[in-house]
């Protein structure tokens, strides 16, 4: 623990029980449903920053959370270094660092099989 920090509040705490609510879904999908169904000027704010995201970004990243937190270390970063390989062949990563216009411009989209295979 830094002691820089130690006198200090943790700075999402009066945000947590939404963050419980809205996050603990297993889709993105479900994510931004809870988001809008919320409807609170902390949700909307959530909302417009995952709006900016990309959707396949979104899925991977969820996916590495729920997968990895079953996993060793090692695991984990085999994992993570497996995911960075396949993303840096795919469309998203050059396009997001570029313009950010994505090529799955929607999230209602089946598993991506690179996703899979990586995890």
């Amino acid at each position: 623990q830094s002691k820089i920090d130690r006198d200090k509040s943790f700075i999402l705490e009066e945000h947590m029980d939404k963050i419980n609510s809205c996050f603990s879904a297993n889709t993105v999908e479900e994510i931004i449903e809870n988001l809008q169904q919320d409807g609170s000027s902390f949700a909307l704010e959530q909302l417009k920053v995952i709006n900016k995201m990309s959707p396949t970004s979104l899925k991977i990243t969820l996916r590495q959370l729920m997968e990895g937190s079953s996993k060793t270390l090692q695991e984990v970063l085999t994992m993570e270094y497996r995911l960075s390989q396949a993303c840096m062949r795919g469309h998203d990563f050059h396009e997001g660092v570029r313009a950010g216009k994505w090529q799955m411009g929607t999230y209602h989209f089946g598993e991506m099989g690179f996703v899979s295979i990586c995890c």
